[in-house]
This record gives C-alpha cells, structure tokens and sequence, in this order.
C-alpha cells in the first residue's frame, strides 16, 4: 500500500493539512502493524507477485516538498 500525503502539521485550515497528532497516531500504528518500506523496497515487493507474510509493507510519500514535512513529519517519522 501507498500512503499519500500533501501537508501535516501547516496549520492552513486545508482538508489536505493534516494536525500533526493525527499523523503521529497513524504513524505510531503503522509502526505496530505494518511494515514502512521506501518506495524501492515496495515496488520490488510488488515485482516478486507473492504475498508476504507478516507485517505488510508500507510506503509513505508526500506530494509537495514543504517545509513542515521536515519540521513536523520527519520527526515523527524517526521516532516511530
């Protein structure tokens, strides 16, 4: 699965502006119950047609390269 992702934490007022505790919570269950993978290692999950066993692999991405991805989501991001 792919997670997309376009602001978390900016504080716009935007649908698409995730508050950073929500994005923590679904990153602290990922964490529990999948398995985040880069997007290398899911396309070459996805190239191998077999299912996994296990945790499932996650790739999480975001759309625009703003700044409160480095200052709210990567942090959160390391710590799960």
């Amino acid at each position: 699965m792919v997670l997309i992702y376009h602001r978390v934490g900016a504080g716009t007022g935007s649908e698409v502006d995730l508050p950073v505790a929500t994005f923590d919570e679904q990153m602290a269950w990922l964490a529990e119950h999948q398995r985040p993978v880069t997007l290398d290692e899911g396309l070459s999950h996805v190239d191998a047609a077999r299912p996994s066993t296990g945790p499932q692999p996650e790739v999480i991405t975001f759309d625009d390269g703003t700044a409160d991805l480095i200052e709210q989501a990567l942090p959160d991001m390391v710590r799960h």
